[in-house]
C-alpha cells in the first residue's frame, strides 16, 4: 500500500465513528455495522480513483476527498435499497456535528478572521486555478476565482471532480445532497454562501459566491430538493 493511500484509509477511519452514528439513525444499529464494514472496504478502491496524488497541498484535494468518503458508504446503502431520501438524511446527519462545532464560533470572530485569512487563501487559490485551466484530466476539478461586488470569494467550477466521480459509479442522483452540504456549513458558521447553479443538477458550472455576514442564497432556495430535516 502507498503511504498516501495509507493517509487516505486512515483520514477515512478517522471519520467512520461519526458516520456509523448517522447510519444508525437512519437503517438501525445493525445494518449500520454492515454498511459501516462494506464501506471501508470499498473505500480501499475508490482512495485510488482520488486525483492530486502528486499535489496533495492543492487547496482542492479536500473538496474531492470528503465526498469519496460519503460515496463510499452511499453505494451499499443503494445497494440494500435504500431511497434517495433515506441516503440524503444520511449525508445530512453525517455533517450535523461539524455545523454544529462550526456554528459556536462567535461569527464576529468568523468575520475577522475570513478578513485577514482570505488574502492568503485567494493567492493560493488564484494560483492553482490558473493552474486548472490548462489540464485535461476528467477527474480533477477545473476552476476559475473571479471579481465580483459584494463577494469575498467567487469562484466558478466549470469542470467537477466529485460528478465525475459520482457518475462513474452511477450515484449522481444523490449528489445534489452532498452539494446541500455547502449550504449546511455556510450556514452554520455566517459565511453567506450563495449559489445560482451547480453541475449536479445539470447547469454548466458551479457558482459559489461567499460574503461572510451575507444573506445565503442555498440551492433548495431555487432548486426542488427533496431535502429532509429543514
Amino acid at each position: 500500500m502507498t503511504s498516501r493511500q495509507d493517509r487516505l484509509l486512515k483520514g477515512f477511519d478517522s471519520r467512520a465513528p461519526g458516520f456509523r452514528r448517522a447510519l444508525a439513525q437512519v437503517v438501525g444499529d445493525e445494518p449500520a455495522e454492515e454498511v459501516a464494514r462494506e464501506a471501508r472496504r470499498g473505500f480501499e478502491g475508490l482512495a485510488k480513483e482520488i486525483p492530486y496524488a502528486d499535489r496533495e497541498k492543492d487547496p482542492m484535494v479536500r473538496n474531492i476527498v470528503g465526498p469519496a468518503q460519503i460515496l463510499a458508504y452511499v453505494l451499499p446503502l443503494k445497494h440494500r435499497g435504500a431511497s434517495r431520501a433515506e441516503v440524503g438524511t444520511f449525508i445530512r446527519l453525517s455533517f450535523q456535528p461539524t455545523a454544529d462545532r462550526a456554528g459556536r464560533l462567535p461569527k464576529p470572530l468568523v468575520r475577522v478572521l475570513a478578513r485577514l485569512g482570505l488574502p492568503f487563501l485567494l493567492r493560493s487559490f488564484r494560483k492553482q486555478a490558473a493552474a486548472s485551466q490548462a489540464r485535461d484530466d476528467p477527474n480533477e476539478f477545473v476552476y476559475e476565482i473571479v471579481e465580483e461586488p459584494g463577494s469575498a470569494v467567487a469562484m466558478n467550477m466549470t469542470r467537477c471532480a466529485v460528478c465525475t466521480l459520482f457518475e462513474r459509479h452511477d450515484a449522481m442522483d444523490v449528489l445534489p445532497y452532498v452539494c446541500a452540504v455547502d449550504d449546511q456549513l455556510s450556514d452554520a458558521m455566517g459565511l453567506g454562501l450563495r449559489r445560482t447553479s451547480t453541475r449536479a443538477l445539470g447547469a454548466d458550472r458551479c457558482d459559489f459566491r461567499y460574503q461572510p455576514g451575507g444573506a445565503p442564497r442555498r440551492l433548495r432556495d431555487h432548486h426542488d430538493l427533496p431535502l429532509l430535516g429543514d
